[in-house]
């Protein structure tokens, strides 16, 4: 019995997406490509999360969730032939899920966030 609201998927699911095709340098979003990410999500499940009863991962993993799914993205991108940036083909074991994570948005890293946080003292709890 489900408790408390699941987040959406869409939350997992769309940044992982538009990460992947950036950097794969897609030359378009195929339908494999959603499917792919669907499935890294699915895929993204830990026995705890299992055993919880809960249809999407817990929202603290949402970073390492979309990193995966970008991963995912990517490699789907490359076996249909829809990527353009050959940096990312062949790469070592690893390899391109660290390029993936070097390249995630840092909110601590926001130029408004950090101007915000220099002119008013209560911004500076959110960074």
């Amino acid at each position: 019995m489900l408790t408390r609201a699941a987040p959406s998927p869409c939350r997992y699911v769309f940044p992982g997406i538009g990460l992947g095709a950036s950097l794969s340098g897609a030359t378009r979003i195929s339908d494999r490509m959603i499917e792919e990410a669907s499935l890294a999500l699915a895929d993204s499940l830990t026995a705890d999360e299992k055993a919880d009863d809960l249809l999407y991962p817990r929202i603290e993993r949402i970073r390492e969730i979309s990193a995966a799914i970008a991963v995912r993205v990517i490699e789907t991108a490359q076996q249909q032939g829809l990527d353009s940036n050959e940096a990312l083909r062949n790469l070592p074991e690893g390899e391109l899920a660290a390029r993936v994570a070097k390249h995630q948005y840092k909110p601590e890293s926001d130029a408004c966030a950090v101007a915000a946080a220099s002119s008013n003292g209560e911004a500076k709890s959110l960074l």
